[in-house]
């Protein structure tokens, strides 16, 4: 599925996924959202913000061999991203 087919699929297609997050990321999410709209934008909601986030780590070339930890997989996807 491509990006457009992606961004294309119904909302009553989605599903529902359940995300913890620690209270500095979650305001860095709402931050993320509030700044689009003082700035002239709309309020962008978390799950728009999330959604964004996954599909630009489908285009990365991730890998995941060997990760242990939440840091560990932040440096691969750091090292994907400046590989590009």
């Amino acid at each position: 599925m491509t990006d457009t087919q992606i961004s294309d699929v119904p909302k009553n297609e989605y599903i529902r996924v359940n995300l913890t997050l620690p209270d500095e990321l979650d305001r860095v999410l709402q931050q993320l959202g509030n700044d689009a709209r003082s700035t002239g934008g709309y309020k962008i909601p978390k799950t728009m913000i999330m959604r964004a986030l996954v599909r630009l780590l489908m285009t990365l070339d991730v890998d995941p061999s060997g990760i242990k930890t939440e840091d560990e997989l932040l440096e691969r996807i750091q090292k994907a991203i400046s590989n590009d």
